[in-house]
């Protein structure tokens, strides 16, 4: 989400005793109703400041032409300092079951957004309830940053896979694979994502699935020899598994073959080898695997 764009009014009740705090809610996905950032007063953001009348009309369920005279609005400066942090939480709709208030409020910290956050929400804050902040970037931009437990102030945020490159075909069979092993795609980051609580176990799995299936391309470097030891020497790498880059003009294989059976041809390449790695973390994998299930058959 993007909160740059827009200007931001500040709204002030001409009357001291009109309530204040039913503005700390969105009025959009895209206009923010909050508090400002400097000085804790309400404020609207919108295009022009007949756009924030009507909104905060509508958001009041009173006439506009009355807003006027019970608010006054002060434009503020777009290149304003802001808060670090933009939290956003979507709690209960008292009046409909169905339907979710959005919340937002600025913050400094991780810690300050969360203080404020159960202030605001009070009694009515269940143990399982989440929220969302955004960090601003070089550019003025919110962007999203983490996932907490409001109550508990716990980081669930989830944690992002690399994903090696892979063609097609293996990719649809390891996103198959990673989807059944806990792993969920993550639309607005466009990343395959893992709980943070994932036990060590089912981690170990998913990133030996990934390291089998890495096709980032190990380029070979074959020596200057006759025609005949060449087309020898060609062959032998076919049959290995070995694959031609007409582009590149070199011999490549994937990096997760046996990177041993090429030595000779890897020059600057580091060991131990790759397919030795993945023989370690599946060692480690079987093992935590057989210690659970002996701590269950114990149990039972």
């Amino acid at each position: 989400m993007n909160y740059k764009n827009g200007i931001d009014y500040m709204c002030v009740p001409t009357d001291p005793a009109v309530a204040e705090d039913d503005l700390l809610i969105h009025v959009s996905r895209k206009d923010i109703l909050s508090r400002d950032p400097r000085d804790e007063a309400p404020h609207m953001r919108a295009n022009s400041e007949a756009i924030a009348r009507e909104r905060l009309a509508t958001l009041k369920d009173i006439p506009v032409e009355k807003i006027g005279e019970m608010y006054s609005f002060k434009r503020l400066e777009e290149t304003a300092e802001r808060k670090e942090f933009l939290f956003t939480y979507y709690r209960n709709n008292p009046e409909n079951d169905n339907k979710k208030e959005k919340l937002s409020l600025f913050a400094d910290s991780i810690q300050n957004g969360l203080e404020e956050l159960r202030s605001i929400v009070g009694e009515r804050l269940a143990s399982g309830e989440r929220c969302y902040a955004m960090k601003r970037n070089e550019n003025g931009e919110y962007e999203q940053n983490g996932m907490y437990l409001i109550k508990s102030g716990r980081d669930i945020t989830p944690i992002p896979l690399e994903l090696p490159p892979m063609k097609k075909d293996t990719f649809e069979k390891v996103t198959s694979e990673l989807s059944k092993m806990g792993a969920k795609f993550n639309k607005a980051s466009k990343k395959w994502v893992v709980p943070r609580n994932m036990p060590k176990e089912k981690r170990s799995q998913i990133d030996v699935l990934l390291a089998e299936h890495d096709e980032t391309k190990v380029y070979l470097d074959l020596p200057a020899v006759g025609r005949n030891t060449f087309a020898s020497m060609t062959e032998w790498l076919k049959k290995n598994g070995a694959s031609y880059d007409a582009n590149k003009k070199s011999w490549y294989i994937f990096k997760h073959q046996n990177l041993d059976k090429y030595e000779k041809y890897l020059s600057g390449i580091k060991k131990p080898s790759v397919l030795a790695n993945l023989n370690s973390k599946k060692e480690q994998t079987e093992k935590s695997s057989e210690a659970a299930t002996k701590k269950k058959e114990k149990v039972l």
